[in-house]
């Protein structure tokens, strides 16, 4: 009987802080369950009333990422910021005749355009002068040149090529990737003698770069 009553008593004090967490948007403010911060839905949880979100939460609000399920079947899955949807996303209209999607950025609950994917973007570059990379025309190829002192550089030792797809080159003074998909992935490490703008010594150089376009490409690197 003892055991019962504690039980009683731990389902009740649950439903009592179930009720004490408040989600402010009154569309979904009926259930809620969750993470909670001072009274208010904060953290990861579900709420559901006409409609239902599943994600995060701050100050009782939708914020961070998460799913919103309307009440007609239309769904949205991305971020959101203070209760609209704000940030890259995906809304499912649903129809009918004919469900539709529309995928973007959205500022304060409303679309303003697709995704811009740049052509490249380098994530890492160490012990480099200059680099560029730039696309020459169709193909599925990239091919890496080093520079020094306004000519080729020949001091490169200890060279490493890794890339997320494709073959390697193989041959004299060829580096690179042939047969390769996009986006790709390349990352490039070597040592290299000093330039002329340093005294004497040698180097350890290293660039990372995403390349998301198709085509022919080139690297180049200056030391």
């Amino acid at each position: 009987m003892k055991v019962l009553f504690t039980v009683v008593l731990c389902v009740i004090s649950l439903g009592l802080r179930a009720q004490d967490c408040k989600v402010v948007m009154v569309s979904i403010n009926k259930t809620y369950s969750g993470d909670c911060k001072k009274g208010l839905a904060q953290g990861t949880g579900s709420a559901s009333g006409i409609d239902k979100y599943e994600g995060e939460f701050r100050k009782g609000w939708p914020h961070g990422k998460g799913s919103y399920y309307w009440k007609d079947g239309t769904i949205y899955e991305g971020e959101w910021k203070n209760g609209k949807k704000h940030g890259k996303g995906k809304l499912f209209l649903h129809n009918i005749k004919k469900d539709s999607l529309v995928e973007g950025i959205w500022e304060k609950d409303k679309y303003v355009g697709k995704v811009k994917i740049r052509p490249f973007k380098i994530n890492q570059s160490y012990s480099i002068q200059r680099s560029a990379v730039n696309r020459w025309g169709d193909g599925n190829s990239v091919s890496i040149k080093f520079m020094k002192n306004g000519g080729e550089n020949s001091s490169i030792q200890n060279l490493r090529l890794s890339g997320s797809s494709g073959t390697e080159m193989s041959g004299l003074n060829r580096f690179g990737f042939v047969n390769v998909t996009f986006p790709l992935t390349i990352r490039i490490a070597y040592r290299s003698g000093a330039s002329m703008n340093v005294s004497s010594g040698s180097m350890d150089c290293v660039f990372d770069c995403t390349i998301n376009n198709p085509g022919k490409w080139e690297i180049i690197l200056t030391n």
